[in-house]
């Protein structure tokens, strides 16, 4: 199981048997809530949220990052994205 971490959240990647589906762990802290919830997670009895790695939230990923994209390069000055190299992002 493939794990990282961001904003003090645990997310991890789950593959299924035997479907080979993709399950997406994500622990319930406040920004772990708020992205389970743009990506319809569900919670679990454990608590953290799942989410099935289907090819709609693969459109709702490229949304997002679509989004920003466009947020960064039309408002230079009001969105600053950098690039971390993965051993600074945990």
């Amino acid at each position: 199981m493939e794990a990282f971490v961001i904003h003090d959240t645990t997310i991890r990647l789950q593959p299924t048997e035997p479907s080979g589906e993709t399950l997406i762990r994500v622990q319930p802290t406040p920004f772990g809530q708020r992205l389970a919830q743009l990506l319809d997670g569900q919670p679990q009895a454990n608590g953290d949220y799942v989410i099935r790695h289907t090819p709609e939230v693969d459109g709702r990923m490229l949304d997002v990052i679509d989004t920003l994209i466009t947020l960064r390069y039309s408002q230079p000055g009001l969105v600053q994205l950098q690039l971390l190299l993965p051993e600074t992002i945990a």
